[in-house]
C-alpha cells in the first residue's frame, strides 16, 4: 500500500528563520532574487506563495531545498553549498552567466585580485 501523501505548503515562517540565519536582509535577498523587497515580505507573512521557479531561486539563494521551505524535510541544508556564504553563491551565478572563455578571464581576475589583496594586506 503506497504511503499517504504528506500536507504540502510553503512554509513562510521557515523562508524567514532561514533568511535571518544568514544574516541576510529582506532587501539584499529580493535584489539577489530580482524581485522587490515588498514580495519577500508577502512570502514570509505567508500572505503570497512564490511560484515554482521563485521558489527554486529562493531555496539556492537561501542555501536550502524545496523540501525543507514546502514542509517535507525538516532539514534545510541542501548538501554540499550548505557552507557557502551569500557572495560565494553571487559569485557562482555571475560565473554560470559567462561563456567559458570569459569564464576563464574571470577566475584570473579574481586571482589577480587575491594576490594584490594578500600581498597589500601582510605584515612588515
Amino acid at each position: 500500500m503506497a504511503e499517504k501523501p504528506k500536507n504540502v505548503h510553503f512554509r513562510s515562517e521557515r523562508m524567514q528563520e532561514r533568511r535571518k540565519s544568514l544574516n541576510m536582509k529582506q532587501g539584499e535577498l529580493a535584489e539577489f532574487l530580482g524581485i522587490t523587497q515588498d514580495q519577500i515580505s508577502r512570502y514570509e507573512r505567508g500572505n503570497v506563495v512564490p511560484s515554482a521557479d521563485v521558489l527554486a531561486r529562493i531555496t539556492h539563494a537561501l542555501q536550502t531545498n524545496a523540501n525543507y521551505l514546502l514542509g517535507l524535510s525538516d532539514n534545510p541544508n541542501p548538501g554540499p553549498l550548505s557552507d557557502m556564504t551569500h557572495a560565494e553563491i553571487e559569485l557562482i551565478n555571475l560565473l554560470r552567466g559567462l561563456d567559458p572563455a570569459t569564464h576563464r578571464q574571470f577566475v584570473d581576475a579574481i586571482k589577480a585580485l587575491r594576490a594584490a589583496w594578500d600581498g597589500s594586506h601582510t605584515d612588515t
